[in-house]
């Protein structure tokens, strides 16, 4: 057998047609596919290899692909993504936290916010109805409290409307009345105040006058006193009629109570007294 021949074996499977002699020439080495140590299967299929439907497909792929295998534009469901590019969402998006200003956001109709029903939070240009009190923040050198702008009367205000004509203070009272908050300026006009004092009068002896003293804090000796008025439940006290009054210190008033009892000693009446004064 001469070296290095050829054999082609025609009733031989496809690829396996093929032979080359040995250097020894004492036997034929298949030639292509068929060599020793070639492919002797492919999905499942040995011997011959021929090319067959879903060959290369992704369901035929097993195993795992790592994220730097994966272009960078590949958005993954279980990592974090950074988007440089706008993006459409149709369906609804889900998620257990946000962060960040939501100055671009747009179209926001949240049912919570901050675990909070929708219900539980203010808007600035409509009206808003408060269920709780509410407590203002104490006046500094450079703010108020509350302002209200100045504006005109409602036509059809509800109780307890408040509101500034420019002029005066307005609000509407439980009965239906708009009444104003009537007062002088500050800076030198005359000021009404009216104090209260719980007190307890001494015994008047009979038929005489009794003045006694009450501290009512408020008041100041530069003011002027204009009345005295004994609780609206009752009057003065049983015989006992009120001749008088002037602030003797500051944070006091003497009363003079008068028994008009010609045989008996009476005890003016306790409570609540209130007091009148001008500033």
């Amino acid at each position: 057998m001469a070296s290095r021949e050829l054999l082609i074996k025609t009733d031989a499977p496809a690829g396996q047609q093929l032979f080359l002699c040995s250097a020894t020439g004492t036997d034929w080495n298949l030639v292509g596919d068929g060599a020793s140590g070639g492919v002797t299967s492919f999905n499942g299929r040995g011997g011959s290899v021929t090319p067959a439907s879903g060959d290369y497909s992704f369901s035929q792929i097993t195993g795992s692909v790592a994220s730097a295998q994966l272009p960078a534009t590949v958005v993954y469901n279980n990592q974090a993504n950074t988007l440089t590019g706008n993006q459409t969402v149709t369906g609804t998006v889900t998620a257990t936290s946000f962060s960040g200003s939501g100055a671009g956001v747009t179209g926001v109709n949240a049912a919570s916010l901050n675990g909070l029903s929708s219900g539980s939070f203010a808007q600035l240009a409509t009206a808003n109805a408060f269920a709780g009190k509410q407590t203002l923040a104490a006046s500094t050198t450079s703010a108020a409290s509350l302002n209200v702008p100045a504006g005109v009367a409602p036509t059809a205000p509800s109780a307890g409307d408040v509101w500034n004509t420019g002029n005066v203070l307005q609000y509407r009272d439980g009965s239906s009345a708009t009444r104003s908050l009537v007062s002088t300026p500050q800076a030198s006009g005359m000021q009404l105040l009216r104090l209260t004092a719980s007190i307890t009068p001494s015994s008047v002896g009979v038929a005489s006058c009794s003045e006694q003293s009450f501290t009512v804090s408020g008041v100041s000796t530069t003011d002027l006193l204009l009345a005295v008025v004994q609780p609206s439940t009752s009057s003065p006290g049983t015989n006992i009629a009120i001749g008088g009054w002037r602030i003797s210190a500051a944070n006091t008033v003497a009363i003079q109570f008068c028994n008009v009892n010609r045989n008996n000693a009476s005890t003016p009446t306790s409570g609540t007294y209130t007091v009148a004064i001008m500033r």
